[in-house]
């Protein structure tokens, strides 16, 4: 299987389908150490766990994902990630979420690294 197609796997159990355990689903993508950029924040695997939980308990129906423009060379992928969360907006709104994205994986087969750039939300 491809990388880009188990990100894209990971997305659609953890978010869309709720497939799996949260925390499960995050420890067979992510290493123990992962560092995942956003903006200013690093975070990492307990942090996705924390954020799967959260999107979990948003209305369902409403939850809407779109990634595109995979590009897989190596250990690395990128795509673009479109996002739309009823009820996590700041504001208790909805959240609408633009973002460039690139991954890298070990040898181990797991995301050492992930970049969110120009992460734009409203």
């Amino acid at each position: 299987m491809s990388l880009a197609r188990r990100i894209a796997d990971f997305v659609e159990q953890q978010y869309l389908s709720e497939e799996g355990d949260v925390r499960d689903n995050v420890e067979r993508l992510f290493s123990e150490d992962l560092a995942y950029h956003v903006g200013g924040d690093l975070l990492g695997r307990d942090d996705l766990v924390a954020m799967g939980h959260a999107v979990r308990s948003t209305d369902r129906e409403s939850r809407k994902f779109s990634l595109s423009d995979w590009e897989e060379s190596g250990l690395t992928v990128r795509w673009h990630l479109s996002a739309r969360l009823a009820g996590m907006g700041p504001d208790g709104g909805e959240l609408q979420q633009e973002s460039d994205l690139r991954a890298v994986f070990g040898t181990d087969g797991l995301v050492r690294e992930v970049w969110s750039d120009d992460a734009e939300s409203s």
